[in-house]
């Protein structure tokens, strides 16, 4: 990638820029990432995992090794339901994993965010999908 297709992708990231200027407050990190709340609070409990640095979305779709960190992090905070939407279904360029627990706002968000693809994919789905064939 090129150098300067990075720093514009960090600029114009919602989540690269509130992070570096504390406008969205991280809740915990673990490594390289850092679980914030949604902003757009969809269940009873909605927040995202997201790498520190930015991340493309595609690119951490095809990250088999950060899939599985998300995931079992995601499993320790004991989070019942966690997806990820896909291009064209995902709002924002960078890697984020939603992490959910019922009871949700409505039955469309329940649908949007039961891992149902094309629209959402369970971390797991994404894990088997990122895993070069045998």
């Amino acid at each position: 990638m090129l150098p300067g297709l990075a720093l514009r992708s960090v600029k114009t990231c919602p989540f690269c820029t509130g992070l570096l200027n504390g406008s969205r407050d991280v809740l915990a990190r673990r490594g390289g990432l850092v679980l914030i709340e949604s902003r757009f609070k969809v269940a009873r409990r909605h927040a995202l995992i997201l790498p520190w640095a930015h991340v493309e979305h595609e690119m951490g779709l095809k990250d088999e090794l950060l899939l599985i960190e998300v995931r079992d992090w995601a499993r320790d905070l004991a989070y019942e339901r966690c997806v990820v939407h896909p291009p064209p279904f995902n709002s924002v360029n960078h890697f984020h994993v939603h992490c959910l627990d019922p009871p949700f706002t409505n039955t469309y968000r329940d649908w949007a965010h039961s891992g149902l693809p094309p629209f959402s994919f369970t971390v797991d789905q994404c894990i088997k999908r990122a895993r070069p064939p045998k």
